[in-house]
């Protein structure tokens, strides 16, 4: 799908699969190679930050790049941030806090974030960042071991 008022080949979409099950310096490699090769970052779902973060025994490198990412320490800034929220008489009903079903407010209305790079981190910077992550224990298993 073409971003509209650009052609197609005016941008390429990089893969970005956080929910794979890898050892974590190769989560980590994915991540850095993702981002290095990407100059606009669409987050057009909360499904994974809102998700990954609650099976720490089986993502310990994607909820650190989530972290750093909106700490703003990945070298992304975000230039757009939209929710929308269903209304009842004209009232907005805020469902983001946890009390609805994630599933309703991600298919019918996520938040929207778009980052933009604004510089490239050294490899010192990313090794330093993510270190205390990939040497966390990773299982893949649904339940805490």
């Amino acid at each position: 799908m073409a971003a509209p008022g650009l052609p197609r080949v005016a941008y390429k979409e990089v893969a970005f699969d956080l929910y794979q099950d890898r050892p974590n310096e190769a989560v980590f490699d994915h991540i850095r190679d993702a981002l290095a090769a990407t100059d606009v970052l669409v987050l057009s779902s909360n499904r994974l930050y809102a998700s990954i973060p609650r099976l720490p025994w089986r993502y310990p490198v994607q909820i650190r790049y989530y972290q750093l990412l909106f700490a703003g320490q990945l070298g992304f800034t975000p230039v757009y941030t939209a929710t929308s929220y269903p209304t009842l008489f004209g009232l907005a009903i805020p469902d983001d806090g946890g009390w609805v079903d994630a599933s309703f407010m991600d298919s019918s209305h996520p938040p929207i974030h778009i980052l933009q790079k604004t510089r490239s981190l050294s490899p010192a910077e990313w090794a330093a960042l993510f270190a205390d992550a990939i040497r966390q224990p990773a299982t893949a298993t649904r339940h805490a071991p």
